[in-house]
């Protein structure tokens, strides 16, 4: 039995992002296939269980004032991190067999020491790819980002890529090939086919509402289609841009078109009742909304980011647009709004087969075991 340390930079239920989604079900399928996991991450508040257990899981988070970070005030947090994680790991790293790191960021400093003194693997699981790469934000640190990018290059074991864009970004960097592995983000697959709803088209979104998720690009694109389309576009979640989000959609009129509800986790509902899936973000890593709704059969439209293309081609399973061209979003919300069911059957049939065949959660842990075997066999 294998025993693999996951480290996080934040955790539920703190945040609820993508990364912390998939590191809890990745985990949690690693259990039932004679892995033992344990996730590892800060927490800020003081409400926050430091030891609880989810989805079989098992959670410890140890208390900073602010995430770790180099910059400010936060250094102090980081510092804070440091001392903390190597003195856990003291105690408690001889329990583990390799320590994965979600993220190649700041956070995943502490641990490059704590696998070289204690001898253990270190797995790195990059978390964004193109501008904001994760060895790019490092290495623009002052004084020490180049160093600690040379640091992480020679002391890293494996390196995860769950893109293509990342997988040739971690090639930039001269890193040998055969430390990297693409693992795609995986999704639990619902083999129930789309059923089509007439009327007018439903967009949906769901997710944090923050400026790197590019909402009001999306509200500016929908304000600005001929007025003789007819559509619906339903935002779920919260986040600090949502006063701003609620005063430009009622800047536009747009009130009975489009509607913010709440932040679930429960959201079938919305997938059976809406027919798109719709991002804007200026970066992702492997979008997890988007895996998520392309499994209930929801073809997507998003911005070109890392993963984007991975999962959508154009006209078959969704469309993909350039942010830096204004009209490109439009024109592409217009050919939606106007789809034929024929048309958009196929093409939700076509994108859950995609789903079925490369990024089902059975694959990608699979693909993880395949991985973990490699590395203990050949070092």
């Amino acid at each position: 039995m294998k025993k693999i340390l996951f480290v996080t930079h934040t955790f539920l239920p703190e945040s609820y992002g993508g990364a912390e989604q998939q590191t809890l079900k990745i985990a949690s399928a690693l259990n039932k296939k004679n892995y033992k996991t344990l996730i590892f991450s800060p927490k800020i508040k003081k409400k926050t269980p430091k030891i609880n257990k989810i989805n079989n899981v098992n959670i410890i988070r140890l208390k900073l004032n602010k995430l770790p970070s180099l910059r400010g005030i936060a250094i102090f947090s980081f510092i804070s991190w440091f001392i903390k994680t190597f003195y856990w790991s003291l105690f408690n790293i001889k329990n583990f067999d390799a320590i994965y790191v979600v993220h190649g960021r700041i956070h995943s400093i502490p641990f490059v020491l704590i696998s070289k003194i204690f001898n253990k693997k270190l797995f790195i699981k990059i978390g964004r790819g193109g501008d904001i790469f994760d060895l790019n934000q490092i290495r623009k640190k002052k004084i020490i980002g180049k160093l600690v990018v040379r640091i992480l290059i020679k002391n890293v074991t494996a390196w995860i890529a769950n893109s293509d864009e990342i997988y040739k970004d971690l090639k930039s960097y001269r890193i040998q090939r055969s430390k990297i592995f693409k693992i795609y983000n995986g999704v639990k697959f619902s083999n129930k086919k789309k059923r089509y709803i007439p009327g007018k088209k439903k967009f949906l979104y769901f997710g944090r509402f923050d400026k790197e998720k590019n909402l009001i690009y999306l509200i500016n694109s929908f304000s600005k289609l001929s007025k003789n389309l007819d559509f619906k576009f339903t935002m779920v979640g919260d986040g600090t841009e949502k006063d701003k989000i609620i005063k430009i959609i009622k800047l536009y009129k747009l009130q009975n078109k489009i509607f913010i509800k709440g932040k679930t986790l429960k959201l079938l509902k919305f997938f059976k009742e809406n027919h798109f899936f719709i991002s804007a973000s200026n970066s992702e890593g492997m979008s997890n909304s988007l895996l998520e709704s392309s499994s209930f059969g929801l073809p997507s439209i998003s911005s070109r980011v890392s993963g984007a293309k991975d999962i959508i081609s154009d006209n078959k399973t969704g469309f993909i647009f350039n942010l830096k061209d204004k009209k490109d979003l439009q024109k592409k919300l217009t050919i939606m709004i106007k789809m034929k069911k024929n048309r958009y059957c196929k093409m939700s049939t076509n994108i859950q087969k995609l789903i079925s065949k490369r990024f089902t959660i059975e694959i990608i842990v699979n693909e993880h075991i395949k991985m973990f075997n490699k590395v203990f066999n050949t070092n």
